[in-house]
C-alpha cells in the first residue's frame, strides 16, 4: 500500500534522471536512474547478482572469481580472494548467520563466507553446485539459509554451523536443469512461501517459477520463460507489496494469482541479470547489452508535487511524501 504523510520543506529543485535506452518504466508513477555502470570481464567476468548490507552499500558477483563493492559514494573495489566461479549472493545482515555476504562458487561447489572488509573463506562445501542463494526471514522455513544447485535443481539447506541438509530433489527435471533465482514472499501475500526459477536446457515442460511450500510440495506459479529469468519481492509498500519477474528482457508486476502487468521494457537487446529490493525499498536492476557493460539502475516513485505557500518574506514547499511506515 502506498502511504503518504504531509511536510513542509525548503524550496528545492527535483531532477528527474531518465535512461533513453536499456530500460524504459511504463508505469508512470516511477523514474529511473542509474546507479552504476562497469566493466570488469577482465580479469573479473561477468556480473551475476547484486545485494546490499544495512549501510545500502552495493555487492556485485562475477563468474571469474571477485565481488565489487560500490559505496553511498560510488567508489568502486573489489573483496576478497580465493573465488573461482561466483554466482548468488546474499546479504545476511539481522540473521543467525552474521553481519556477513554469502556467495555461491560453482566450481569448488562452496558457499563462501566474505566480511564488509573482505576477508574470506568457506562455510559449507555442498554436493553439487550451488548457483544461487536466500535466507528466509519469514519464519515459514526455520530462518535457515537455501541453495539451489545446477545440473540438478537440488536445494540444500544451510545451517548456521556449516551443516548441510538436503531440502527438496527434483529429479524428474533432469539433469540439464538449474535453479536460477530463489526468493522468499516476505509480504504475505502469496502465502509466505519460497518461490524459485527453474531453467532447463532440455525438457521445455519443467521450467517456470515454481512456487515449494515448507513441506516440500510444488506447484507452477509462473510460466516457462520466466525460468530464465529473476524476480524479487516489494517488502516496503513503495511496489504495492508485489512481485515483480523478469523473462529475461522485460519486467513485470504479478499478483497473487500469477497474472502478469508489464512494468518495464527492455530495448537493445537487453539481458536483465538480477532484480533486487535495496534498504530504502528502490527496486534494483542489473542489466547487460552483452558489450561486457554492466549497468544498474534503480526504480523508485516519483516525487508528489508540492505546492509553493509564501508566508510573509519566506517561502515553503508543502507536500506530501511517501512514508515506509
Amino acid at each position: 500500500m502506498k502511504k503518504s504523510v504531509l511536510i513542509s520543506c525548503l524550496l528545492f529543485v527535483f531532477c528527474v534522471v531518465g535512461n533513453s535506452y536499456g530500460l524504459a518504466v511504463v508505469d508512470s508513477d516511477y523514474q529511473l536512474e542509474r546507479v552504476a555502470g562497469f566493466n570488469y570481464y577482465y580479469p573479473y567476468g561477468h556480473a551475476k547478482e547484486i545485494t546490499f548490507d544495512d549501510a545500502s552499500n552495493i555487492y556485485v558477483s562475477h563468474d571469474s572469481g571477485g565481488v565489487l563493492k560500490i559505496d553511498q559514494s560510488g567508489n568502486e573495489q573489489f573483496i576478497g580472494s580465493g573465488f573461482e566461479n561466483l554466482q548468488g549472493i546474499v546479504w545476511a545482515g539481522g540473521t543467525r548467520y552474521g553481519d556477513n555476504l554469502y556467495a555461491a562458487d560453482v566450481y569448488p561447489k562452496a558457499i563462501k563466507q566474505v566480511s564488509t572488509s573482505g576477508q574470506s573463506g568457506v562455510l559449507v562445501n555442498v554436493p553439487n553446485e550451488p548457483l544461487n542463494l536466500t535466507i528466509d526471514h519469514t519464519g515459514n522455513y526455520g530462518g535457515d539459509m537455501f541453495v539451489g544447485t545446477r545440473r540438478s535443481a537440488e536445494i540444500y539447506r544451510i545451517f548456521s554451523d556449516g551443516s548441510v541438509a538436503e531440502f527438496i530433489d527434483m529429479p524428474y527435471l533432469g539433469d540439464r536443469a538449474f535453479v536460477g533465482n530463489m526468493a522468499f514472499d516476505e509480504t504475505g501475500n502469496y502465502g509466505g512461501s519460497m518461490f524459485v526459477a527453474i531453467g532447463n536446457y532440455v525438457l521445455d515442460d519443467y521450467k517456470g517459477v515454481l512456487k515449494i511450500d515448507p513441506d516440500g510440495d510444488v506447484t507452477k506459479f509462473l510460466p516457462d520463460k520466466f525460468g530464465w529469468g529473476d524476480f524479487a519481492f516489494d517488502t516496503d509498500g513503495f511496489f504495492n507489496e508485489q512481485m515483480y519477474a523478469s523473462n529475461g528482457s522485460d519486467i513485470y508486476s504479478v499478483d497473487t494469482d500469477g497474472t502478469l502487468t508489464m512494468f518495464m521494457e527492455g530495448h537493445d537487446g537487453i539481458r536483465i541479470r538480477d532484480l533486487k529490493f535495496d534498504q530504502d525499498g528502490s527496486l534494483n536492476v542489473l542489466w547487460t547489452n552483452g558489450d561486457h557493460v554492466f549497468n544498474i539502475d534503480k526504480v523508485s516513485l516519483v516525487p508528489e508535487p508540492c505546492s509553493l505557500v509564501l508566508l510573509g518574506v519566506g517561502a515553503f514547499v508543502m507536500g506530501r511524501r511517501r512514508n515506509r511506515n
